[in-house]
């Protein structure tokens, strides 16, 4: 990896390394790595299953300018890697009362970005055994749409805490339901009703704008969607890259 960077970017000729290392904080999608040069630090992501790159690229060109996430540098399609800038903060599993309030303003400014992107096919995710999914996506469908851009990947290793909040890898990016980032926040940190309250609050500003019933369908369908998606990743059922 490191030689492939050296021998082939033009954006390191110049600059001479100080250290690579493998992270270890690790995703099931990429593999990461953290590479000092005498002038700043980088992201290396050499990726392991086959996603979209380019709209994954496109998406975080656009949030890096919003300042939502990191700038990225560099796609190179035929090794499967993308370079972008490192930007400081920490992982945490359960944000503080003024953590959950920036986490919440930053979404809402996520959500508001206007921008083409394939909207997210929940239904695609399950097969005809998923019933109970299936009952729940039916639903769901009987509710108000509210299609904005998603991260539609808010775990605690996505989201970097420190003098502001940050987001990143953004694979799975796209136009969904704005209820899909919002249960996926307070299930991933396991929130509590106080916790819940102060985050929704935070998002939504006037209570009359949140929909509890529909957020509960969300909740069910964000637990069944990654249950699905784990158990293919451990059967070996996701296209990795070659």
């Amino acid at each position: 990896m490191l030689e492939i960077i050296n021998l082939e970017y033009n954006l390191f000729k110049k600059q001479k390394f100080l250290s690579f290392e493998r992270l270890q904080n690790q995703g099931n999608c990429n593999i990461n790595y953290l590479l000092t040069t005498e002038h700043q630090k980088y992201i290396i992501r050499e990726f392991k299953l086959k996603n979209d790159r380019e709209s994954e690229f496109k998406i975080q060109k656009v949030i890096a300018k919003k300042n939502i996430g990191a700038s990225p540098l560099l796609l190179d399609r035929v090794n499967r890697v993308m370079v972008s800038e490192f930007i400081k903060g920490e992982h945490k599993p359960k944000p503080n009362r003024a953590e959950l309030k920036k986490l919440a303003l930053l979404i809402n400014r996520l959500h508001k970005i206007k921008t083409r992107q394939k909207r997210t096919n929940l239904k695609s995710f399950f097969d005809i055994k998923e019933k109970k999914a299936l009952k729940v996506l039916r639903k769901i469908n009987t509710y108000k749409k509210e299609f904005v851009l998603c991260h539609n990947d808010l775990h605690p290793q996505n989201i970097l805490f420190g003098e502001s909040v940050k987001l990143i890898d953004w694979e799975y990016a796209g136009i969904n339901d704005k209820y899909f980032d919002l249960a996926s926040v307070i299930i991933e940190f396991k929130l509590l009703k106080r916790e819940e309250d102060i985050f929704l609050n935070s998002y939504f500003r006037r209570k009359s704008r949140l929909n509890r019933e529909k957020l509960i369908e969300y909740k069910i369908i964000y637990k069944e969607l990654w249950r699905v998606w784990f158990e293919n990743l451990t059967k070996g059922k996701m296209e990795i890259e070659e």
